[in-house]
């Protein structure tokens, strides 16, 4: 009965540590007192024979292990304090209880619903790669980047222009899903190219605002699936000879291999516009305009070659004037620049100099600094012949082109009409043409032209033996 009332007791005396509730009650002070008075282990035999000691501390050194609980769309987080062990309390020097308490707390948080990241091609709306999950609780930090992808960029904005970067790509969950979508698109592009054919150059062209020559050279940027559209320039000193196909259509993105099994990238239209260069010849003409003989003018018979025959006695006496006219003509479709040279014949000298002519041994120098497409310039030469018997003979005068330049650097496209000659014969007038002269006239300007100057050079004695027949 003893032991019963003991057991009694103690139960109400004993933390009594509900798992599930979590209720713990415990007796005052006085009530622990009296039983600790009636139930010493001196004076109570009984409790040996029941085993049962009113010994607290092997009461509070029992073993416990807790169980969490868990609830709808809360995660536990963390636990403070044992969840497993053995019941303890603390007594102060009298042996008072001070703290008989285990304490067990868990911590829970509200499940997210997530944050889906999405990676989107925005012209096609084709995923560019599975949709990710990234699961957590309500107010945990995120943060999704744009990844890269080959042959795309991240897009800013859509057609229209507006915004297509995700505002939420960092934040925290809520109890709803956060969608982030990253846009993409694929950069392509048009390469225009204007091109002299026959070099396989690029063509060049000034800068309206700095005024230097640059590339002529188009690209256009966008990307795959844009329209576009080119045209052919115009150029001053080339015209235009072929055109690309696909003058307009859309850019586009391919992904090729290579020979190693590489992805390649092919996002580039390349286009040609073909040009030939325009003409540019600038060629020299000669001819005797004008023989002077003591001050008497005849116009001249040919132009390319003509006689003077001088009284033997008078040779000395007499004064002659060779006046030719120089032509420098520009055939071409470009303007250009030209230097000329007249070579003067031995045995004569420029009878005066006007400034246009500069003279250097012998020669005569003009620089053309200009000379427009289909332009002609006309000078004239006079020429004296220095009055000597011995200085008799063909006077070979030629006129040459040295030097011939344009803005885009052209050459010339004919060298046969860079040189010109106007020759005179100065002979006496009792002499007859030696043969070997008049095989040198013949070739040099014709059969017909030197039968002509034949007849002129007959004498009056070979007159006078064709009169007697």
């Amino acid at each position: 009965m003893l032991c019963l009332r003991y057991l009694q007791s103690l139960k109400r005396w004993f933390t009594y540590y509900n798992i599930e509730r979590r209720k713990e009650t415990y007796m005052n002070k006085k009530e622990v007192l009296e039983i600790r008075k009636q139930f010493s282990l001196k004076n109570c035999a009984i409790t040996k024979i029941c085993g049962c000691y009113v010994d607290y501390e092997k009461i509070y050194n029992s073993r416990f292990r807790l169980l969490r609980k868990a609830f709808e769309n809360y995660d536990m987080i963390r636990v403070e304090g044992n969840k497993e062990g053995t019941l303890t309390v603390e007594t102060d020097e009298e042996g008072n209880i001070t703290n008989n308490r285990t304490v067990v707390t868990y911590y829970y948080s509200k499940k997210s619903a997530g944050v889906e990241e999405h990676h989107i091609d925005i012209r096609t709306g084709e995923e560019l790669e599975e949709p990710t999950l990234h699961e957590g609780h309500v107010g945990d930090e995120y943060d999704i980047k744009a990844k890269e992808f080959l042959s795309y960029v991240v897009a800013t904005t859509d057609k229209d222009g507006n915004n297509v970067l995700p505002e939420n790509a960092a934040g925290t969950m809520t109890e709803e899903k956060i969608v982030v979508n990253y846009y993409y698109n694929q950069p392509a592009k048009v390469i225009v190219h204007y091109v002299e054919k026959a070099t396989g150059k690029e063509i060049e062209e000034i800068n309206p605002e700095t005024g230097e020559l640059q590339n002529s050279q188009i690209v256009m940027e966008g990307f795959n699936q844009d329209e576009y559209e080119t045209t052919a320039k115009e150029f001053e000193y080339y015209t235009l000879i072929e055109k690309p196909k696909e003058e307009q259509g859309k850019m586009k993105v391919e992904i090729t291999k290579d020979e190693e099994g590489n992805d390649v990238v092919n996002n580039t239209i390349e286009l040609y516009y073909y040009y030939e260069a325009k003409p540019f010849n600038i060629g020299v003409e000669k001819e005797i305009t004008g023989i002077i003989v003591n001050g008497e003018r005849r116009e001249p018979t040919n132009g390319k070659l003509e006689k003077v025959e001088i009284h033997r006695k008078a040779a000395e006496d007499t004064s002659v004037q060779i006046e030719y006219k120089i032509k420098v003509i520009n055939s071409g479709e470009v303007s250009g620049n030209a230097t000329i040279e007249e070579n003067i014949p031995e045995g004569m000298r420029l009878a005066n100099n006007d400034g246009t002519w500069e003279e250097q041994e012998g020669k005569l120098i003009k620089v053309i600094p200009e000379l427009g497409a289909g332009e002609t310039k006309e000078y004239t030469v006079l020429l004296n012949w220095e009055q000597t018997g011995e200085n008799m003979g063909e006077k070979a005068n030629e006129i040459k082109l040295v030097e011939t330049g344009n803005v885009p650097g052209f050459v010339d496209n004919n060298d046969k009409d860079n040189t010109a000659n106007a020759n005179v014969i100065i002979s006496v007038e009792t002499g007859e043409l030696p043969i070997g002269l008049l095989v040198a006239l013949v070739a040099l300007v014709g059969l017909e032209t030197v039968t002509l100057r034949y007849a002129v050079v007959l004498t009056k004695r070979q007159k006078k033996k064709v009169n007697k027949k």
